[in-house]
């Protein structure tokens, strides 16, 4: 029988396999050097759009301190809870008995066991899929010329992975500000949660959580109009 039969052979079996093929990607094992999971963005929205902006760098920094939170030991730990999900939190006691713990820059925040590193930074994941999606809808994003940036936020990226489906959110702090004179246009938060199975495919399921959530900023009239071509 094969891994993937035996895994879908019984129910109880299914949380224990995708915590194997999720974390299976950054267990470094005794070589003790972090595997990370390849992975490409496709466009695919069905959107259309017409505006002219150029695409800047996001930012990714769930190690951050917040504005009211406990100040860090040492400048390389973290305030307390941080990067933890809610039902981490509940589980564990008290606020306050959790050790500082990193979140790495091309790390996914999940709950189960494991760690879902990937190739690629997850603010230039975002960012590069975002260009993508924009100039799929029809956006101009090419060159400089474009009077207007479009910069990113990544506030919040969790899989959410302890029980038998998996809870996706993205949050991204979106900005568009003109170039001359550096004056916000347009800010806006967008928020996607979803709902997926345990075994959905999970390079088709991030892929489309990013693409939902860029869609979500499409929709938004204030954007369209914040990049609109004079």
């Amino acid at each position: 029988m094969s891994f993937l039969s035996w895994c879908f052979s019984a129910l109880p079996r299914r949380a224990f396999c995708w915590a194997v093929l999720a974390g299976a990607a950054t267990l470094a094992g005794c070589a003790n050097v972090p595997n990370t999971i390849p992975v490409t963005y496709s466009p695919s929205s069905v959107l259309s759009a017409e505006g002219s902006v150029e695409v800047g760098a996001f930012n990714y920094d769930p190690n951050k301190i917040e504005d009211g939170a406990p100040a860090p030991v040492s400048k390389n730990d973290r305030y307390v809870n941080a990067g933890l999900s809610s039902s981490q939190q509940a589980s564990g006691g008290s606020p306050g008995s959790y050790q500082p713990a990193r979140i790495e820059p091309n790390q996914i925040r999940n709950t189960a066991m494991g760690s879902i590193l990937l190739e690629k930074d997850i603010k230039d994941l975002v960012r590069d899929a975002t260009f993508a999606e924009l100039r799929f809808m029809g956006v101009k994003v090419n060159g400089t010329a474009q009077a207007t940036r479009l910069t990113g936020d990544i506030q919040e990226f969790l899989i959410d992975d302890l029980g038998y489906s998996v809870d996706w959110t993205l949050r991204v702090a979106y900005l568009v500000a003109d170039k001359a004179s550096g004056k916000p246009v347009y800010q806006a938060t967008k928020e996607i949660k979803r709902r997926t199975t345990k075994f959905a495919n999970f390079f088709g399921a991030l892929n489309d959580t990013i693409r939902l959530n860029i869609e979500e900023l499409v929709k938004d009239p204030a954007f369209l109009a914040a990049v609109r071509q004079p």
